[in-house]
């Protein structure tokens, strides 16, 4: 199997292109933060994620998919290999297999307010721990 699902803020504005066939293909980059306990305090590790988004309709997508929007993507793990004078390269990127979920603002923050105990520092709230994610 080979699902991942992320959700994270765009960090820069989508790049669109066409392939010789007609295709279009929408390139961006989210980040997402995974909070870590470190002793008694939280601290955010962010991750950063190169993905692609395949469709029909680029310039619907290109309004929306702006730097800091937030999104919920479901994507497959695709490594990309080239060679560049003789040298050899590799990364993983990811292709999303679902239209970008778009979120609002405040969806990406901390859990709905009465979530959190008590005397703890809040903790990033992730749809993905809902019992179902989607709509």
């Amino acid at each position: 199997m080979n699902d991942f699902f992320v959700d994270g803020n765009l960090t820069r504005e989508p790049e669109l292109r066409t392939t010789n066939s007609g295709k279009t293909v929408i390139s961006f980059s989210i980040a997402h933060n995974k909070r870590v306990k470190k002793g008694d305090n939280w601290e955010d590790q962010p991750h950063f994620y190169d993905v692609e988004y395949w469709t029909e309709k680029p310039q619907y997508w290109l309004q929306k998919l702006t730097k800091g929007a937030g999104v919920t993507l479901h994507c497959e793990a695709l490594q990309d290999r080239w060679e560049k004078e003789g040298v050899k390269h590799s990364r993983i990127k990811f292709s999303c297999v679902e239209p970008p979920k778009l979120l609002s603002r405040g969806d990406l923050s901390t859990k709905p307010s009465g979530q959190s105990e008590p005397g703890q520092d809040a903790v990033p709230y992730n749809p993905m721990d809902d019992d179902i994610p989607f709509n």
